[in-house]
Formats: C-alpha cells, structure tokens, sequence
C-alpha cells in the first residue's frame, strides 16, 4: 500500500483550510498529521478516506499492482464513533462491516472486540455505553477485515484515536497499531496525546 499526495488544497464554508500538502506514505509508515484546532487535520483525512473531496490537488492509492479507490484502500474511524445508538455493538459492527465490504461473521466481530477488551458489551445498545466504552467498540472497526491481504490490506485512518481512553487502553491501542505497522501496515493519525507507538518509518505532516 502507498498513499501519493500532490498540492492538497481543501475549502470549508468558501474559507481555504490549507493548500500544497504533499506527501508519499508507503507501506509500514506511521504518518502523523499535527496542526492547530481548524487547521484541517480531520478534513484532510476525510479526504483521504474519499469522504470529503478536496478543492485542488491529488490523493492516490496504490494497492499492490495499480492504483486503486480510497473506499478499498482505507478504513477511517473519525473522532466521533459514527455508531447508531439504538442499536447494539454487534449490529453496529454488522453493518459496518457488510457496508466496508468486511468479514461481519460472529467470529470475526468478537474477535475484534476482544482484541480492544469490550467484548462482554456485544449485546448492549451503543446508546447505553460510556465514552471510554463507544470509542473501543468504534476502533473495532479496524480489525474487521479478514480479506485476501491480511493485515496491512487497508491503511488506517485515525483521527484522534487516544480521546477518551484510559492510560491502559491508549497503551493496548498503540500496540495494535505498532503490530499493523510490523505487518506491512500504513497508519496515518492526528493526536495532541503523546502516546509511545513502535514505528519503524515515521512521518508528520504539518498543516
């Protein structure tokens, strides 16, 4: 997997956020995106996830063989969990998977759930849970893809992903991204925490 980025420019409300980011990512890189609030680090992720679209410039994926779409390429957990609150976190989870085109098998989605230590809550309503509890639930979204490729098969777009977690769960976070990282992985994340993650290409991308 690499990520080409040539002259990003991205608009909000008729107002420029940034203009002229560059960079390229390859496989295994841990890229941090720093800036002050409004500089437009979740923008530029939305943009990278094909949820946004930017105002001039280009973004493009590179699977193994040939370019391909941001949908296949990563999978982005924003810093709001994006989760219906009506429904429990195996039907989130579900449907999550069924739309990222993902394994949503039962296996699957506890084995996610375990890997953030919420499995227990697979039954209870997202709307009944804290915000410790939502935010590793979402994050289970990342280990959901059991497709040809393994790990490392779709870069990981985090914004914010430390945000209401406890000291022991940032630290279980940071070594799930350390071992996506190990395995060929391309992490790309914004945080004002500092948070150890063993990396062995770092990047930071300041707006």
């Amino acid at each position: 997997m690499r990520l080409t980025v040539d002259a990003l420019a991205a608009e909000r409300g008729g107002r420029t956020v940034f203009t002229g980011v560059s960079f390229v990512a390859e496989a295994g890189t841990l890229l941090r995106v720093s800036g002050a609030n409004g500089a437009g680090k979740t923008t530029l992720l939305r943009i990278l996830s094909g949820l946004a679209a930017a105002s001039d410039g280009h973004a493009v994926w590179h699977g193994p063989e040939a370019p391909t779409t941001a949908a296949e390429a990563a999978c982005f957990v924003g810093h709001t969990n994006a989760f219906n609150e009506a429904l429990t976190v195996r039907e989130n989870l579900t449907y999550a998977a069924a739309l990222a085109g993902l394994d949503s098998s039962v296996p699957a989605i506890e084995f996610a759930l375990t890997a953030l230590g919420v499995k227990l809550l697979v039954n209870r309503r997202f709307g009944t849970l804290s915000q410790g509890q939502r935010k590793r639930c979402s994050l289970a979204r990342l280990l959901l893809d059991a497709s040809p490729g393994g790990p490392g098969r779709r870069a990981w777009l985090l914004d914010e992903p430390f945000v209401a977690l406890d000291v022991d769960t940032q630290s279980q976070l940071a070594a799930l991204i350390s071992a996506e990282l190990a395995a060929g992985g391309l992490v790309i994340y914004t945080s004002h925490q500092a948070v150890a993650i063993d990396a062995a290409n770092t990047q930071e991308v300041a707006l």
